[in-house]
Formats: structure tokens, sequence, C-alpha cells
């Protein structure tokens, strides 16, 4: 038998705090990926342990990262257009580097390449409206996604449940 994720997920009226997501998610690996603001993560002591066991894997010395600030500016430019997208071809030529050089030097510094860090972005923003009571046959499109499914395959990969689910789980603690 299969532990359904068991999660709540609410905009507590506390300055400081945009979202709580609690989550009891036993065979889900929360990904790497950002958010535009900190949110207070919950989890159980399965989860705990595991960030102290896996974790140092992603650990690496950054010293030898080179043109970190390029990487900053691709940045920039996926937040200023993460809804719309920023082809890399277009991401190339506006910061004037080859289109490889992007990548390697994004993921050098920021630990994920552009277009994982882009749908987090997606994801992060997808979370907020849904909590803001938004449908999430619209919030994929409001978010940037393809179409529903793809919305809700990034999502289901990212968080463990689907969006309806994280969208009912809402409304405060129990």
């Amino acid at each position: 038998m299969v532990d359904r994720p068991q999660i709540r997920a609410w905009r507590p009226a506390l300055a400081g705090i945009d979202e709580v997501f609690h989550a009891r998610i036993i065979d889900h690996v929360y990904p790497m990926h950002t958010h535009e603001t900190w949110t207070l993560l919950i989890v159980d002591d399965g989860m705990v342990r595991w960030l102290r066991d896996h974790l140092l894997k992603w650990v690496e010395d950054r010293s030898g990262v080179r043109d970190a600030g390029i990487a900053h500016r691709l940045r920039e430019l996926l937040d200023e257009r993460f809804v719309e997208g920023v082809a890399l071809r277009h991401a190339s030529e506006t910061l004037h580097v080859h289109p490889a050089h992007l990548v390697r030097v994004f993921s050098r510094e920021f630990g994920m390449g552009p277009h994982q860090y882009l749908t987090g972005r997606r994801v992060d923003l997808a979370r907020r409206l849904l909590l803001g009571g938004m449908a999430p046959r619209l919030v994929a499109a409001a978010a940037g996604f393809y179409d529903q499914s793809h919305f809700s395959r990034h999502f289901k990969r990212m968080l463990g449940v689907s969006p309806g689910l994280y969208a009912r789980s809402g409304g405060g603690p129990r």
C-alpha cells in the first residue's frame, strides 16, 4: 500500500511569511528549484535525515567558477521573463555569449540549469496563484506552462502532489 502524501499549504496572516507548506511525503524527493520569496517549509524527520545524508553530494567548491557575472545576468533575464520564457538562443544573443557557455556558467553558479530554474520560478508562481484561489486549469497558462498537462507534470515532480490537491489543502492549519 502506497501512503498518500499528507500536505497542508496556506498563507498565514503573519508579516514576513508568504506561505506555509507542511508535507509528509515518504516516496518523493523534493528536487532543487527556486522560490521568488521564502516559504516556510515544515518537514517531518524523514526528510531531515535525507537532507543530512544526501545534500553533501551537491556541495561543491565554487571558487573556480568563472563568468559568475554572466550567470547572474542570465538569471536576471530569466526573472524578468519567466512566464513567457526566454529561448537560449535569444539569451545568448542578448548577452553575447555562446549558448553552451551560458548553460555551463549558470549551472556552476546556481547548481541547476537555466531551464530547471525557469520551471522552478513557474511552479513558485503557480503555488501562489493556487493558494490565491485561481483554478488549476487557469494557473497553467498564467504561470507560463504550455498546457495543463505540462503544468501538472512539473508541479507534481517538484512538490510530490497534484496542483488540485495542493489547492484543496489550503485554508490554514487545522
